[in-house]
């Protein structure tokens, strides 16, 4: 098949923010190293920022969006409509549901397949969404779900081409896979990071929303503390949430123990400095940071749901945590952290289980073949 030249819309892409804008990354670089000519469109958020740049060889163009104003949300998505009149391509991939999915569904060519890109973060739950993005679910071409819970949660709202396409994540990208010198790395890029060889490290990396279950995590800290007093715990990520939580770390006096570093564009370090990951997030949520922990082949905990409870089998390649609350939460990792051989050999199941579902191959795939199969459809409706 012939190289596509494709265009990916997204409403944070760099610095990096999320999980999302981890996950767009990774399909930028890996459909332009299949050799596929990839442009990102995103918003310029502050007037100090270029309006262009490049990320990895990819170029990055970013749209001017007023921060207050009635008209800042028109104004942005009449910018991003223009550049259509003038640039033309084989796809689109737009994340969300939000001004720039509405954009692009009016502005594409006819000819051109239009996708939505949809992960835990932009659907919430299916009640949360409002009418309009209802129907902009419903103007798409088709719908990429980054996981089966997205795709079941979206097939009440359309019943056809609502593809699963996992991320593509393949080997994490280090030079070590000693934790010490991975720690002592982490330590140089910032002296708060600075961990003893043998100090116990978790990590949990989630949307810091309503739906998570970090406080219930922090709750359970010191439980754990009182099994390996030096320990400390990083909650990656940021959110609506994150001043209540701080307040609840300064109430249970544990500052000198968990840390709120913001986020990460390199997980895989992280990942490789922890002696636990684990999930904390809802019950409606896959855990998107829990598969590229897996993935990493670093330890694994998580709250057992419906979704967890398929990657997980408790005690083999992971352990699970029957319940959300504080108790079951710090039984867990006490006893993941008490059996460092359990733990290495689950990380080595867990990674061998997941090294061909996410490889950039499949991805790369799965999304070239939707956008060629949508192209012909459109192409022939037209004639």
């Amino acid at each position: 098949m012939k190289p596509q030249n494709l265009l990916i819309v997204t409403r944070r892409f760099w610095p990096h923010s999320g999980l999302t804008e981890i996950a767009l990354s990774e399909l930028a670089v890996n459909l332009a190293k299949a050799g596929h000519e990839i442009t990102i469109a995103t918003i310029q958020w502050s007037r100090h920022w270029s309006e262009c740049v490049h990320y990895q060889g990819i170029p990055v163009i970013r749209f001017a969006r007023p921060v207050s104003g009635p008209w800042s949300s028109f104004r942005y998505s009449r910018s991003l409509a223009r550049h259509f009149t003038t640039t033309s391509y084989d796809g689109v991939i737009v994340a969300g549901m939000d001004d720039e999915a509405a954009a692009v569904m009016k502005t594409v060519d006819e000819t051109t397949p239009a996708l939505i890109y949809v992960d835990d973060g932009h659907l919430g739950t299916p009640t949360d969404l409002t009418r309009k993005q209802i129907d902009i679910l419903k103007s798409a071409d088709a719908v990429v779900a980054a996981n089966p819970r997205v795709a079941d949660a979206l097939s009440g709202i359309r019943t056809e081409f609502v593809e699963t396409i996992f991320p593509g994540i393949g080997q994490a990208e280090r030079k070590t896979d000693d934790r010490s010198q991975i720690r002592a790395g982490l330590a140089k890029a910032h002296q708060i990071l600075s961990l003893e060889a043998n100090q116990r490290l978790v990590v949990c990396c989630t949307r810091m929303d309503r739906r998570s279950r970090i406080s219930e995590l922090i709750a359970a800290w010191p439980s754990v503390l009182r099994h390996f007093p030096n320990a400390r715990l990083w909650l990656i990520g940021e959110g609506k949430i994150t001043g209540c939580l701080w307040q609840q770390i300064v109430d249970l006096d544990l500052v000198y123990s968990i840390l709120l570093p913001g986020f990460f564009d390199q997980l895989a370090d992280v990942f490789g400095a922890a002696n636990l990951y684990v999930h904390a997030g809802g019950p409606h949520q896959c855990g998107e940071a829990l598969v590229r922990a897996m993935a990493c082949g670093t330890p694994a905990m998580a709250i057992a749901n419906q979704h967890t409870s398929k990657l997980i089998t408790n005690r083999h390649n992971g352990i699970l945590s029957e319940s959300s609350d504080f108790d079951s939460i710090a039984t867990a990792i006490i006893e993941a952290l008490h059996n460092d051989n359990w733990t290495a050999s689950a990380a080595t199941l867990a990674k061998n289980q997941l090294a061909n579902q996410y490889l950039p191959e499949r991805q790369v795939a799965g999304y070239v073949d939707l956008i060629k199969s949508l192209s012909d459809q459109l192409v022939e409706a037209a004639l």
